[in-house]
């Protein structure tokens, strides 16, 4: 690996097709930075140490060789930021997902995307959102209330509603702080609002309703 003064996104993973087929979206989608393939976790932490003061984002598959779920996370504190790290998993235990939420990784994408879904997940990390795209199905439960809502979300934005914050709402639901966000997302989506204060002012009615 060579160094460069470009941008650097890194893609880690043990399988050379899905690198190569990452590595041809990323440049296409924007060439202002280099794709770097690594495919071990050796790799891995010399190609984070060598790019550091430049690197943009670390994409991340958790089922590389010696790796065990978000244990991988834990082993790149203090070489990679979570705030730079996307993990890009084919993982369906939701509570492997919910560990990589609450070490704060800025992306979760899974592998059953299909190619639109990809890019479009891809252009909200590179224009510097967070996103976390095709695990919502690991977090839905039975859906009982009005616009959708799971019986945990109307949980959680009766909390919002009484002004209960996010860290207070998860010791109380037993759930993670990035948890609480992650279905706090999902609440605003499906309300068709922006923010905390517009779900609380709809919640008295759906609360009722529901």
């Amino acid at each position: 690996m060579t160094t460069t003064s470009k941008p650097v996104v890194l893609v880690a993973d043990d399988h050379a097709l899905i690198r190569t087929g990452m590595r041809l979206l990323l440049q296409r989608m924007d060439n202002s930075f280099d794709v770097v393939e690594v495919g071990t976790e050796q790799e891995l932490h010399e190609a984070a140490e060598r790019y550091k003061d430049n690197l943009l984002w670390l994409f991340l598959d958790l089922g590389m060789p010696g790796c065990k779920g978000a244990s991988i996370l834990e082993r790149l504190d203090g070489v990679v930021m979570s705030k730079k790290i996307c993990v890009l998993s084919a993982e369906n235990n939701p509570l492997v997902i919910e560990q990589c939420l609450a070490r704060g990784v800025q992306g979760f994408i899974s592998k059953s995307l299909d190619d639109a879904q990809l890019t479009m997940a891809l252009g909200q990390l590179l224009a510097g959102n967070p996103c976390y795209a095709g695990i919502e199905a690991f977090f839905r439960i039975e859906t009982t209330a009005p616009y959708n809502l799971s019986k945990k979300q109307m949980r959680i934005l009766q909390e919002l509603a009484a002004g209960v914050s996010y860290e207070d709402i998860g010791r109380k639901m037993d759930i993670t702080v990035h948890g609480v966000h992650y279905h706090a997302r999902e609440i605003f989506r499906k309300l068709h609002v922006n923010n905390r204060q517009q779900a609380m002012a709809m919640a008295k009615e759906i609360i009722v309703s529901g």
